[in-house]
């Protein structure tokens, strides 16, 4: 039987993040590439709550999942960037947990808005944030542009 422990984030954990981050396809880290978490970008958001909020989900002291947000407390206003749960670790309510624990977090901080962008093939994660309350903004594009 698995023992789940449901945190934020701490510096010790940015290896374990990383290792587990990097077996997403658009979560690749790298020092030497520029890409969208640097090691810097995600230690700063572990250490300062102003910047993000870095949760994680521990399964027997393996990192089972993480959740990373960014903060824009000036809007009031928060983007779920990342929620990963290691397959073996789906459909026992790990992510419901994280969820819960930004949730808390947004609203003690004063967000009093969430939003997520996600493939539109990735079906499993808009119907768990549908079934939580998001909604679809079936009008919005998302545009990229790299500041080199």
């Amino acid at each position: 039987m698995n023992e789940f422990v449901y945190r934020r984030a701490e510096i010790n954990d940015l290896e374990q993040i990383l290792k587990l981050g990097n077996l997403l396809v658009d979560f690749e880290i790298s020092e030497t590439k520029n890409c969208f978490w640097s090691r810097d970008t995600l230690k700063k958001c572990i250490q300062d709550p102003n910047s993000g909020l870095v949760v994680c989900a521990l399964a027997n002291d393996e990192l089972a999942g993480f959740a990373i947000v960014q903060y824009n407390i000036a809007f009031s206003v928060a983007t779920i960037d990342q929620m990963f749960i290691l397959p073996k670790y789906r459909n026992y309510g790990l992510g419901r947990n994280l969820y819960n624990m930004i949730i808390e977090d947004a609203k003690s901080t004063g967000i009093n808005e969430l939003c997520m962008n996600v493939e539109f093939n990735n079906k499993s994660i808009i119907e768990f944030f549908e079934y939580n309350g998001f909604e679809k903004a079936m009008n919005n594009v998302s545009l990229k542009l790299k500041l080199d």
